[in-house]
């Protein structure tokens, strides 16, 4: 199972994300890094538990649509650190300056994508960079601007975006983001059974049970930010997942 540690950067910095307030996110406070630098954050997240993946979440894209470009490729240039990304990539021009900064994966998120019909192309300018659709959910309803999409049912927009070319899903329930409230292991198990492509989730991860959790209801990665900054999970428990005790 892929363990994927999350930052979410804003204005230049590592934040804690919770819940989607984002009006009230501060700099991350970690022993990583004394400035909440994201470079330094990622580099110490690799180090002490041996990470080779890393979920950016570019809030300045997300939010603005002015993605940190600067800031994507340094997190790219770290030694074995694969870096995906979702930086509010709605049109292919989007998705090219993104795939530019050295990033291995995009991520369109439903929260930023305007029309289904821009997924084509999207992953057409892609090239040979997979292209991750994510269902973002508040209240078991998909979050997004797309008519199509908005207001949906987590497994309805799962055989859209499957239908429309992406090659994995990420589950993504921000009202469970940095809450440590657990995960929804039934919209898990059902997305699965919906779909023929790799699910990851993120939202709610708090110990290694809920790692267990999802891996048993047939996730294939999951996303986690907080339980890995206050401790909640070891290298150890890390370990055993990824090699599949």
């Amino acid at each position: 199972m892929r363990i994927i540690p999350v930052i979410d950067t804003l204005r230049g910095v590592v934040v804690h994300a919770v819940k989607g307030h984002r009006e009230e996110y501060h700099p991350l406070e970690t022993e990583f890094s004394a400035a909440a630098d994201p470079v330094e954050v990622a580099s110490g997240l690799k180090s002490r538990f041996g990470c080779d993946e890393l979920y950016v979440a570019d809030l300045d894209g997300i939010m603005r649509g002015e993605a940190d470009l600067s800031l994507l490729a340094r997190l790219c240039r770290i030694g074995g650190m694969k870096v995906i990304a979702d930086a509010g990539v709605n049109s292919p021009s989007k998705a090219r300056a993104l795939v530019d900064t050295g990033v291995v994966g995009v991520i369109v998120g439903t929260e930023t994508l305007g029309r289904l019909e821009d997924l084509e192309e999207i992953i057409e300018v892609s090239g040979g960079v997979p292209v991750t659709g994510s269902i973002d959910i508040k209240g078991e309803k998909v979050i997004s601007r797309c008519a199509a999409l908005k207001g949906v049912r987590p497994l309805e927009a799962a055989r859209m975006l499957e239908d429309n070319g992406v090659g994995q899903l990420i589950l993504l329930d921000i009202g469970r983001v940095g809450s440590e409230v657990g995960v929804d292991v039934s919209l898990v198990e059902e997305t699965v059974r919906a779909v023929d492509l790799p699910l990851l989730v993120g939202g709610g991860v708090a110990s290694i049970e809920d790692v267990l959790a999802l891996r048993n209801a047939g996730a294939s990665g999951v996303l986690v930010a907080t339980a890995l900054y206050r401790g909640r999970l070891s290298r150890r428990d890390l370990d055993s997942v990824r090699g599949g005790g």
